[in-house]
């Protein structure tokens, strides 16, 4: 009887060993449907979607506790794609001019489709959505803005951003235009509200709802915040930083990190998990820290909970008020843009020491140069003067 009762206390025991090891290694699932597209996408906000297209076809798959693939083939040639919440979006060049929109529900795989109702030349090599409408870039003369359309596809509004629009992206369930001069603009209701800065000809890559990487930069579209990140892949896990040199996307949704290799394999894990499988090896890591003007030191702790330690150029540490360019976090520099002298605020004296930088009167080196790259492009000229003088 005791021999029976060891037998099955044993049985038991391996069982359970066995689902604690079947659930703690990461998911995988095949999005092998993506592989005809000619360019793939990834988004995170509720779950993870990669999504893709053919010039006739929008394909969609949505990633988390499992896998739902929808793929929608249309008549007209697909120009750009978007998603957004639980939707994917296709702007459709039906005929000469005449543009249509295809709304497809990643979660269910229905779809509408519906035609723009407007005069005004589209661009079509941009499209974003939030919960309200798609936005598309208009042509005004040579001058490219944004316009809002309804599902209906009505126009709802207009937006002239000074520099002129670049491109069009969705984050979450937002819109933005970035500018030429670098600026990114959340599009809310009839508003551009500046966010962000990245470079205007930047490729910017979905990093989990509120969070793009560009440029090496992982952004922060709440606060304008930056982290750098020596990799070629970056996504905002729930601790940080996540990064990975190898994969062709990665997004994060619901404290879950996704890669999507080349082979159209989609490894769905915790960060821990995700950051054994990088090359590189490490989580949260950065050199620097880009971070907005009048950012305290207990709100950057807020950002960034691993941060223990903040510290002024003299090695002293700091515990309270604003940062400044030139303070270290932990090991990571600080770099507040547009602050060139490293008085923690942007004024009339910045923009003094950028024109004699530029004449060769001054000097700047390290992050003082970086806070002078106002617009994040790896170049400091007239374009961040103008820039640093509308933001002092």
């Amino acid at each position: 009887m005791l021999k029976k009762a060891f037998i099955s206390m044993l049985c038991g025991l391996l069982c359970a060993f066995v689902m604690f090891t079947a659930t703690a290694q990461a998911a995988e699932y095949s999005l092998s449907d993506l592989s005809v597209c000619k360019r793939v996408f990834a988004c995170g906000n509720a779950a993870a979607y990669f999504y893709g297209y053919t010039n006739t076809a929008l394909i969609s798959s949505r990633v988390s506790d499992g896998c739902r693939t929808s793929r929608v083939d249309v008549d007209g040639v697909i120009r750009a794609v978007t998603h957004s919440g639980s939707f994917t979006y296709a702007l459709l060049s039906v005929r000469s001019r005449q543009y249509s929109i295809l709304r497809l529900n990643a979660e269910n795989g229905s779809y509408s489709i519906f035609d723009l109702k407007t005069d005004s030349d589209i661009d079509p090599d941009s499209i974003a959505a939030d919960n309200e409408a798609v936005y598309l870039m208009t042509l005004t003369g040579s001058r490219r803005e944004a316009a809002g359309f309804d599902f209906s596809g009505n126009k709802t509004a207009s937006y002239s951003l000074s520099n002129g629009v670049a491109g069009l992206f969705s984050n979450g369930s937002n819109a933005y235009a970035l500018s030429l001069g670098g600026e990114i603009f959340r599009l809310d209701g009839s508003i551009a509200v500046h966010c962000a800065n990245a470079a205007c000809n930047a490729q910017i890559c979905d990093a989990g709802d509120g969070y793009i990487f560009t440029d090496g930069r992982l952004v922060s579209l709440s606060d304008g915040s930056s982290t750098a990140c020596s990799a070629c892949l970056a996504a905002m896990g729930q601790n940080g930083a996540v990064t990975s040199d190898s994969g062709m996307l990665m997004t994060a949704a619901n404290g879950r990190i996704y890669l999507l290799n080349s082979d159209f394999i989609c490894a769905e894990s915790d960060e821990t998990s995700a950051a054994a499988q990088s090359d590189s090896g490490s989580l949260r890591t950065w050199s620097e820290l880009t971070i907005n003007g009048e950012t305290t030191v207990s709100q950057l702790k807020n950002m960034y909970p691993d941060i223990k330690n903040v510290y002024d150029e003299n090695g002293g540490e700091v515990t309270r008020g604003k940062l400044r360019t030139g303070y270290r976090a932990d090991s990571a520099c600080i770099v507040i843009l547009g602050d060139l002298d490293g008085s923690g605020t942007i004024s009339s004296s910045d923009m003094k020491l950028l024109m004699e930088y530029q004449i060769g009167k001054a000097q700047l080196s390290g992050a003082f140069l970086k806070a002078a790259d106002y617009n994040s492009d790896g170049t400091v000229d007239n374009r961040d003067l103008v820039l640093i003088s509308k933001n002092k």
